[in-house]
């Protein structure tokens, strides 16, 4: 079965959204046989995995580090509002993760619960209209806000046959070494 990419439409349990590379059985039957022929053989295998994904990682926290924002000066003294802090907030959230049993996702995280929902607003393709929010927390007063751009399904669209490519030769790697530890 030749892999697919699939956009998760809820989000899951997580705090953000992501972009999954189903490899249907093939990642789970070469961990098992890359386990049987070492115990360590499958946290390898994982690492790899990711590296497969970097180039993707990569182009997607340099384009949402460029969504242009209109940001004003705010917060107090204390706690001043600093320039794209949101955009960096974000792109740290950016990973690839793999799993012996899932395959490879590609996969963003906010650090608070209930910024879980801002990576996916900021994606143009996904909320064309833009987002709302109360300013400053006051439910009287809403802000309707725009990106300008997707800076992750596009960006992950282009770059797919590169990271399919990437996951490809990890898979065919693994199989040459279980080819060899067979032998």
């Amino acid at each position: 079965m030749p892999p697919r990419t699939r956009t998760p439409a809820g989000g899951g349990g997580g705090q953000g959204f992501g972009i999954e590379i189903e490899t249907g059985r093939e990642v789970a039957r070469v961990a098992a046989e890359l386990r049987a022929i070492d115990k360590k053989a499958p946290t390898r295998f994982r690492a790899e995995l990711r590296k497969a994904a970097a180039a993707g990682v990569k182009k997607v926290k340099s384009e949402v580090k460029q969504v242009p924002a209109k940001g004003a000066g705010g917060g107090t003294k204390q706690h001043p509002h600093k320039r794209g802090q949101l955009r960096r907030t974000v792109a740290r959230g950016v990973r690839a993760r793999a799993s012996t049993k899932s395959g490879l996702r590609i996969v963003t995280a906010m650090p608070e619960p209930n910024q879980k929902v801002i990576p996916r607003a900021l994606d143009s393709r996904i909320r064309q209209g833009g987002w709302r929010h109360p300013v400053f927390g006051n439910r009287e007063a809403w802000a309707t806000q725009t990106t300008g751009g997707s800076w992750f399904l596009e960006p992950l669209g282009e770059m797919r046959s590169q990271v399919l490519g990437n996951v490809r030769k990890v898979l065919d790697g693994a199989a040459e070494q279980v080819a060899k530890a067979g032998e």
